[in-house]
């Protein structure tokens, strides 16, 4: 029978389809989808902070009573039938969940100010956020001109932070970073951040002797030697768990213990606490005639950080050494302890149901079969009519707090992402499940 024929004999046809087709259809369901990626949580959560995901569960379609299916007269191909469904439900849940996440107060990428208690940058009066140190920043740029003008090694270290800044970038945005970032704004480190800004800017000593920071104490260069081996143990986190294809972590570890190698030689120095006290002309004067050490090869980088003795001669034939103090090796286990903890936090947590309320949409759909010769089923698919789908949110607000409530609305409109899988999960189920069973209908009619 070809698609003439069965054209013709449809009326007779039509009821073998709707009684061959599926009254309920299930379909998977679309778990996890970020609505806000730090909150702060509601009392009923047990936590304080934590993503606010969306999960749509108990998805399923379900078919008119009596059914539709309809023939559409008009085809742009001769072997096409193309079936118009109707009036079919989707059903199902939506749930607000929340995992939990921990909340550091820095805004790395932005302003440099504390995050608020949502994980936003804090705004000023309603406006766009000002820089917290607007005169930081001009220094900084001014310094960056300084080394790219200087010449000896200053454009090279320009260019080392250019080509390493996605790595660095990373440590600061992913979730294995947390340490690091931890690090990075633990106490201590704005205090030196001032008095490194102050010492460039008024060309006094950087590292001042018998001077500490944070809890612990730490000098100056002890500060800086923590944050490097704070890069080195959480780029080495992420090649653990994420690999490194492009070998960019590895490089970055590289660079950055080169980097200390070639202080350290360029000070005539094994440890970096013992570095003298030195002023930014005197710094910009190893800038522009120090020698960079060799590059430190993957053996000397497991070893040094093993706690183990490394060195060699510079360019120029000069010996050096280097190793780790027993308060950074201290150090270093701390990190290793912090980091595993952190992935087994990581790893054991679970979404919590914060609300869940009822979905529903309804929709209609084209159905193509194109036929071959003998009138068999040799191609399909499902188009989708645009469709809203109905959301109860009105115990949200009661759930999650005004604020938050509005957020996950705005979000949800926003949700472009979550339209498009839902869209074609559904397309995928109706495929799925209708083209066979209207295809044995149709030949077992003929």
């Amino acid at each position: 029978m070809n698609t003439q024929d069965l054209r013709a004999a449809w009326p007779r046809l039509q009821q073998a389809c709707l009684d061959a087709m599926p009254q309920r259809i299930e379909i998977d369901s679309i778990s996890g989808i970020p609505l806000k990626t730090l909150a702060a949580m509601p009392p009923q959560a047990g936590f304080e902070y934590g993503q606010l995901l969306l999960s749509l569960q108990d998805l399923r379609l379900r078919a008119p009573f009596p059914g539709k299916l309809t023939l559409e007269q008009e085809s742009d191909r001769a072997q096409v039938l193309a079936l118009r469904l109707e009036d079919w439900k989707l059903l199902g849940k939506a749930q607000l969940q929340g995992l939990q996440e921990r909340h550091l107060a820095l805004d790395a990428y932005g302003n440099g100010m504390p995050l608020g208690p949502d994980g936003e940058p804090q705004r000023l009066g309603g406006g766009d956020p000002p820089p917290k140190h607007p005169d930081w920043i001009d220094n900084a740029n001014a310094q960056r001109e300084r080394l790219q003008s200087i010449g000896g090694n200053g454009p090279d270290l320009l260019l080392a932070y250019s080509t390493h800044r996605t790595a660095l970038g990373d440590l600061f945005s992913h979730q294995l970073g947390y340490t690091f970032r931890r690090i990075w704004q633990g106490p201590g480190m704005t205090e030196v951040a001032t008095d490194t800004h102050l010492a460039v800017k008024n060309n006094t000593v950087i590292n001042q002797q018998g001077k500490t920071y944070g809890n612990a104490k730490a000098s100056y260069n002890e500060m800086a030697g923590n944050q490097q081996l704070a890069v080195v143990s959480g780029l080495q986190l992420l090649i653990q768990h994420l690999g490194d294809p492009n070998g960019q972590y590895a490089a970055a570890i590289q660079a950055t213990l080169q980097f200390n190698s070639s202080i350290l030689s360029n000070t005539n120095q094994q440890q970096v606490q013992n570095i003298p006290e030195h002023t930014p002309d005197q710094v910009y004067q190893l800038v522009q005639t120090g020698k960079p050490a060799a590059q430190l090869s993957k053996e000397e980088i497991e070893r040094y950080l093993n706690g183990e003795q490394i060195g060699g001669r510079d360019q120029e034939g000069r010996a050096w050494s280097m190793m780790m103090s027993e308060d950074q090796r201290a150090f270093w286990r701390m990190l290793q302890a912090e980091q595993d903890a952190h992935v087994a936090f990581l790893a054991a947590r679970k979404p919590l149901a914060l609300h869940t309320s009822p979905l529903r949409a309804t929709l209609d759909a084209m159905l193509y079969l194109e036929l071959d010769s003998q009138g068999g089923v040799q191609a399909a698919r499902v188009e989708l009519e645009g469709f809203d789908l109905e959301l109860d949110d009105s115990g949200w607000d009661e759930a999650l707090g005004a604020a938050l409530a509005q957020e996950a609305r705005e979000a949800m409109q926003q949700a472009r992402f979550l339209k498009s899988l839902l869209h074609d999960r559904v397309a995928d189920a109706l495929e799925r499940s209708l083209v066979p069973a209207i295809t044995q209908a149709l030949q077992e009619a003929q």
